[in-house]
């Protein structure tokens, strides 16, 4: 196990704007998951797991190359987070690049372990990474006929591939959340996979794509975004598969680059990915990492 110390973050104090809260260290926040009284976060522009606060905001408390855990070091484009128990399964986009190059890379699935002692995070592997994923997806009915072409194609692009959100219900069934591409009707894919084999089922979103997956007592939150690069018009839904379609719970405040969600006792935090924000003609993923940060806001049910 790496021991990850939790203690006061470093860096300025957060800056709270109309409600939102500043994380320093990244700007593309893709996937997170509430550990103690921690947060650790993954972006899709390093191979870096941050640890932080999220009751101080500012700099993460420590941050941990994968490369630690798994060997090579990649940028592997995680995109969400499966969580059951202690077990996470950090997943990446499984698409390729944006200019349609392949990046193999970007097909795994990273087994960890988060544990929290009230005081520590610790992070470690489960097992090796994996890379099966597609081909596990691929053998559920009704769903190879999309997916094939859908991997030949840039991921924003309509009819992309390109995996955003994971999860896993305590039964033993993944669930997995396609930002694209959608079916002929513009309803959003997600596929569950069992055992036994698996299925797919198809949500309405009002023409959008999954963004999160979150397991919620017995309902899945589903965050929900524009399959393009488009910023705005995010929904958080509520899907209980067993009773049918998704309903839509509250729509995400106009600017957030709603990219990942974490719950709490009275709602949702939603953490956003600034990468593509630009001051004075720069992109926020392209400064010095000490000079990047992000965004989040609680959302109350």
């Amino acid at each position: 196990m790496i021991a990850l110390l939790a203690g006061c973050a470093r860096g300025q104090a957060p800056m709270d704007e109309d409600g939102v809260r500043w994380f320093e260290g990244t700007c593309d926040a893709s996937a997170a998951v509430a550990v103690g009284e921690r947060w650790v976060v993954a972006g899709d522009e390093d191979d870096v797991l941050r640890v932080y606060d999220p009751a101080r905001g500012g700099a993460p408390v420590v941050s941990l190359g994968l490369s630690a855990l798994f060997g090579s070091s990649a940028e592997r484009d995680l995109e969400a987070v499966a969580v059951l128990g202690e077990e996470a399964w950090w997943v990446g986009s499984h698409g390729r690049k944006k200019d349609g190059e392949e990046a193999p890379d970007r097909a795994v699935v990273l087994p960890t372990r988060l544990t929290w002692d009230g005081t520590h995070v610790g992070i470690r592997a489960v097992g090796p990474r994996q890379t099966d994923l597609l081909d596990r997806l691929a053998a559920v009915p009704g769903v190879a006929d999309w997916l094939a072409p859908a991997s030949t194609l840039p991921p924003k692009t309509p009819g992309g591939l390109n995996i955003e959100g994971a999860a896993k219900t305590p039964d033993g069934t993944w669930w997995i959340g396609f930002r694209g591409p959608l079916d002929s009707q513009g309803r959003a894919r997600v596929v569950a996979l069992t055992a036994q084999g698996g299925m797919m089922h198809t949500l309405d979103l009002g023409g959008r794509g999954v963004r999160d997956l979150v397991v919620q007592g017995p309902a899945l939150m589903v965050l929900a975004g524009a399959v393009s690069s488009a910023d705005e018009g995010h929904a958080i839904y509520r899907w209980v598969p067993r009773d049918g379609g998704a309903q839509h719970v509250v729509d995400v405040p106009s600017g957030l680059r709603a990219e990942a969600i974490v719950p709490t006792a009275t709602g949702w935090w939603v953490l956003s990915d600034d990468g593509g924000i630009e001051t004075n003609g720069q992109a926020c993923k392209d400064r010095e990492t000490a000079d990047q940060r992000f965004r989040a806001m609680h959302i109350v049910q």
